[in-house]
């Protein structure tokens, strides 16, 4: 009996990743043809994330129902690095005398990414303690 449950669960989470990757799949060509359709030249990829996190952040679009898609694609990152990699490569020609500007550029945004990142966390958890000692007042 636990084997038909336990097949069951399994069968529905894989059903779940197929209908959450289709899903997401059909935002991205949704924003991807309204995009083309009024002419704005904005990546539709971006606003498509951007509409996502909306979704999911007012709960419009329960997280319930793209989780196992977006575990799936965590777990399978990597491999949409390889094309990249191969493609580097393949035309290292092609970075020969601008290896410098560009790792500079890595380096320079990773840099501003990192302080960002960490002036947040701090104003955040400043905040956060504020809030805290006053609830202790209280």
């Amino acid at each position: 009996m636990k084997t038909l449950f336990a097949e069951a669960v399994a069968k529905r989470k894989w059903l779940q990743c197929v209908l959450g990757i289709l899903g997401l799949v059909a935002m991205f060509e949704l924003f991807k043809f309204g995009m083309a359709a009024i002419g704005v030249k904005f990546p539709a990829a971006l606003v498509a994330m951007i509409a996502f996190f909306l979704l999911l952040a007012t709960g419009v679009l329960p997280s319930r129902y793209v989780e196992a898609a977006c575990k799936f694609a965590l777990a399978h990152m990597a491999i949409c690095f390889v094309p990249i990699l191969v493609m580097i490569v393949g035309n290292r020609g092609m970075l020969e005398g601008r290896l410098l500007p560009l790792f500079s550029s890595v380096a320079l945004s990773s840099a501003i990414t990192l302080l960002a990142t960490g002036a947040v966390v701090e104003l955040m958890q400043r905040h956060r303690q504020k809030k805290a000692q006053k609830r202790g007042e209280a």
